[in-house]
């Protein structure tokens, strides 16, 4: 279930599409490089490349579905998913996105499941998309946590 809150954030430019980290050192080198390469993979559609970026066990938020995908369950889904809508299509909708990155300062901050500490990468998709929007429930939001000392996507939203 999708939370509200009210977050600062204090941005950092990146090299992907104006994505954005708001991050302590040595952590934000860590984490703007993870997400940097993933956000970059997700663009290009590539779930081969996304993978390596996924934890063990991924929660799936999806109103009203919500479940947990093993990582090579979650590179599957997105192998077909992207594979249905064309590769250059998949890339064609999310080539401006602006992404950003926060640290969650508060354990339930936005979903249930995060926890104080990790890293919440907003896509701002809907944002990015000219004309006619289906609703403001357009989504796609990843949350990174520290899993065995690195960066691994640990829950996932979107609304697609």
């Amino acid at each position: 279930m999708l939370k509200t809150c009210a977050v600062i954030l204090v941005a950092i430019p990146l090299t992907i599409p104006n994505l954005a980290c708001a991050a302590d050192a040595p952590a934000g080198n860590e984490i703007e490089s993870v997400t940097k390469e993933f956000v970059q993979a997700f663009v290009e559609g590539d779930a081969e490349k996304m993978q390596p970026h996924f934890a063990p066990d991924v929660i799936v938020e999806r109103d009203p579905e919500r479940g947990v995908r093993k990582k090579d369950q979650l590179r599957d889904d997105y192998a077909k998913m992207i594979s249905a809508i064309g590769r250059d299509r998949w890339s064609e909708l999310f080539k401006k996105v602006k992404p950003t990155v926060v640290k969650a300062a508060a354990d339930g901050e936005v979903f249930e499941f995060v926890k104080a500490g990790d890293y919440i990468c907003d896509l701002h998709w809907r944002e990015s998309r000219e004309g006619q929007r289906n609703g403001l429930d357009e989504a796609v939001i990843f949350v990174f946590r520290l899993v065995d000392g690195k960066y691994k996507l640990i829950g996932h939203y979107a609304d697609y």
